[in-house]
């Protein structure tokens, strides 16, 4: 293992080498005798700092360690090679990129991390990131306005994913431990140890996932502006697909849900939601193809089925206490590939989706011809303007035939949809 010097040790960890010599007199790191540390140390006196900071001195936890209650021995395992800091500052990396400081050091607050100074030094490992900035970010994109929507997208899903890792753990882990008569110091050492083996495995886990959904948008992509291109051509021809209906089916304010009433709610609301749809789904014929958090897209072979599992899904979500629920469906070709759809079909029932408003079943003149022998009636709203869409798409809000006038989905008591 990499040795360092006692200054070299300071300078990577941020501190003093007198107070590096410090915590030795104090018998919380330990030299090789030759005042040399190894690369853990780095990460042993940020954490010393850090508990410096929350009022727990370095006597104190000296004197944890010495009567044996607590031992630091953990960061071994924890952190074996934990980035160092730069003699860059963050000034000079704004500076660099044409940001103002301060513009800088805000992102970490988008980010879910500790806001640092401008004349801090950035870590080895930030440092990586920002280079990137200048090289993987259209100069008109390397904004103030759009890094901290980018940011905070960012950091509140990866926040989250934290979130659960710690609350796996805390479940899993440390309950049964402290049950079994574990001590504070053998539950910190579990944690290093779980960390040493599922950490690479949640980094592989959360790449592959992102992989995966970025692999998925940019088929969408190319499929979307294939279709296009080949319609456009003077020597397309007719394509022949098999219908099918792409239902969209969301929460109204999910979002709101979420800050008002924490994660943990959100995450049981969309837990019952995906297990109405499975029930739901399965009398229609309909298949969910992937859930969304706050919805789910679902495929049909019949348009007729599509509606009729609409409105029911409305109702129920309704009667379990769930928030309101908005639809949009569409019929039409739909390109399959490894158990998803993709092209205009898909993305116009999206796109309709967020157009409905609560209880409102939204549905494109395909769908209103394929389900005619249906007791289901239909209200024209119009051309209507998609967010995405370049030409405007007629659309229809359906309702029940047999259900009384102002009631079940589709009926409220609001005025006239916007056209």
């Amino acid at each position: 293992m990499a040795r360092i010097s006692g200054a070299e040790l300071a300078r990577r960890a941020g501190t003093t080498l007198s107070q590096v010599n410090r915590l030795v007199e104090l018998e919380i790191l330990a030299h090789d005798g030759g005042d040399m540390f190894g690369l853990p140390d780095i990460q042993r006196v940020r954490l010393i700092r850090a508990l410096d900071d929350a009022g727990i001195s370095p006597e104190s936890l000296a004197r944890a360690i010495a009567e044996g209650h607590l031992s630091l021995g953990f960061v071994d395992t924890m952190w074996p090679e934990p980035p160092a800091l730069t003699e860059r500052t963050f000034r000079s990396v704004a500076s660099e990129l044409g940001f103002e400081p301060d513009a800088l050091v805000r992102l970490y607050s988008m980010w879910g991390l500790p806001r640092p100074s401008p004349d801090d030094s950035v870590r080895e490992d930030d440092a990586a990131i920002f280079a990137d900035f200048g090289v993987s970010i259209p100069a008109d994109a390397l904004n103030e306005l759009t890094m901290m929507r980018s940011a905070r997208t960012l950091g509140e899903s990866l926040r989250k994913v934290a979130d659960t890792a710690r609350s796996f753990f805390n479940t899993y882990f440390e309950e049964p431990a402290l049950k079994n008569g574990m001590s504070r110091q053998q539950i910190i050492d579990l944690l290093a140890q779980v960390n040493s083996f599922m950490g690479p495995s949640l980094d592989r886990w959360v790449l592959w996932l992102l992989h995966r959904h970025s692999e998925h948008n940019q088929t969408e992509y190319i499929v979307e502006h294939v279709e296009m291109a080949v319609d456009e051509s003077s020597a397309g021809e007719p394509r022949a697909h098999k219908s099918s209906a792409i239902v969209f089916f969301d929460l109204t304010g999910y979002t709101q849900l979420t800050e008002e009433r924490g994660d943990a709610a959100a995450a049981d609301f969309a837990l019952r939601l995906a297990e109405l749809v499975q029930e739901v789904a399965a009398r229609y014929n309909g298949r969910p193809v992937k859930l969304l958090g706050d919805g789910v897209m679902l495929h049909f072979a019949d348009s007729s089925d599509a509606v009729m599992c609409a409105f029911e899904l409305v109702e129920r979500t309704l009667e379990a206490g769930l928030p309101p629920a908005h639809v949009g469906v569409n019929a039409g070709p739909v390109i399959v590939r490894d158990g998803d759809y993709f092209g205009r079909t898909v993305n116009i029932a999206s796109r309709i989706a967020d157009y409905a408003r609560p209880y409102e079943i939204c549905v494109t003149p395909e769908v209103k011809d394929a389900t005619q022998s249906e007791p289901i009636d239909y209200e024209e709203i119009g051309p209507v303007v998609l967010q995405g869409l370049r030409d405007k798409v007629t659309l229809f809000l359906a309702s029940r035939a047999d259900m009384e006038a102002g009631t079940g989905p589709g009926k409220t008591n609001e005025g006239g949809h916007p056209g």
